[in-house]
């Protein structure tokens, strides 16, 4: 793996480690909901999870309220958008590992 692969992967275990137990439950239930589009609207969800993390409060909701992105997201994929926001995972969550949420040691 490369170097900065491997930081953002201790990075994620790291953050993890930190979540209440209740949080790495819903980190779970959000990844298994992902895994279970298919794989273009995956990909958007993922894509989507980025940009509104790198929004400030204020913008994330003016996006999450603009006629485009309920254009683009159901009201389901919007509250999966919204709930995965409120976990404390980073810029890069591990909500966009490729291999899910870290495992219980």
């Amino acid at each position: 793996m490369p170097p900065e692969q491997q930081q953002r992967v201790l990075q994620r275990m790291e953050t993890w480690e930190h979540l209440t137990p209740e949080q790495k439950a819903q980190g779970r239930q959000l990844f298994q909901q992902l895994q279970t589009m298919p794989q273009e609207k995956r990909q958007m969800m993922q894509k989507a999870f980025q940009d509104l993390r790198r929004a400030t409060p204020e913008q994330r909701q003016q996006i999450l309220d603009s006629p485009e992105f309920k254009a683009r997201f159901s009201p389901e994929e919007r509250d999966l958008l919204n709930n995965g926001l409120k976990l404390p995972l980073g810029p890069t969550g591990s909500v966009n590992a490729p291999n899910g949420p870290p495992q219980e040691r």
